[in-house]
């Protein structure tokens, strides 16, 4: 089941001007459900995604037909959607926690007039692309989130001194004590080797990103009307 929730704020104008024409601003939600849905499930969608004393909500299906052009700002299959996650949280504290969807989130920009202009501020193509749908014609989850195959990841194992070197290269202050108890630790406790981001992710915590090395040494310091000094880290 393919749904399309379009939502407008009651007491805040979202028109802009884009071009010569002017557009509605709506924040806009899409959900691939592998089943169908009742009108209860409906209406708890509906609170998840609105608050119904400042905002309206629009229920669209691949039914309903689209009256103006409208073009869909979203982001592109693998960038984080935030919103798309919080909703997905949001739902598993309700009776659709079971129910397996597909969510992806972004703007609707709803033109009262046709256009082919479609400079939309925000847009970056690194992040998001459009989504076109017609006037008079009908609206479909996009395909290209339907199309996603996750074809694993690849894993190659190097050498402890090359991954030494790769640590030094790309700078994550990793020394060789520190390096070799990351390894112990994988190959002892977890009975594996560690990925590149999980190294990563420790040098992070271990070095001067997070515990800052260097405010954590030893330094000596001296004044005039007093002898040198320690200070302990």
């Amino acid at each position: 089941m393919q749904l399309r929730f379009e939502v407008t704020n009651k007491f805040i104008e979202s028109e802009k001007r884009i071009g010569a024409t002017r557009a509605k601003v709506k924040d806009v939600f899409l959900f691939y459900f592998q089943d169908n849905l009742s009108t209860n499930d409906l209406n708890i969608l509906k609170k998840v995604l609105h608050n119904s004393a400042l905002q309206d909500v629009a229920v669209i299906t691949t039914d309903t037909p689209i009256e103006l052009q409208k073009v869909d700002l979203l982001f592109l299959p693998g960038m984080t959607d935030n919103v798309a996650e919080s909703i997905k949280s949001a739902l598993a504290l309700t009776p659709l926690k079971n129910t397996k969807c597909k969510v992806h989130t972004g703007k609707c920009y709803e033109f009262l007039s046709p256009t082919n202009n479609f400079e939309i501020e925000g847009y970056n193509s690194l992040l998001h692309f459009m989504d076109l749908t017609s006037a008079n014609s009908a609206w479909k989850f996009p395909a290209r989130f339907l199309n996603i195959k996750n074809e694993g990841a690849t894993f190659t194992e190097i050498p402890v001194d090359a991954l030494k070197q790769w640590i030094d290269s790309n700078l994550l202050a990793l020394n060789d004590i520190e390096t070799d108890v990351i390894l112990d630790y994988f190959k002892n406790v977890l009975k594996r080797n560690p990925t590149d981001v999980e190294i990563e992710v420790i040098a992070q915590t271990w070095s001067e990103h997070c515990k800052h090395k260097i405010f954590a040494a030893d330094y000596e310091y001296s004044e005039k009307q007093h002898d040198a000094k320690k200070i302990p880290a």
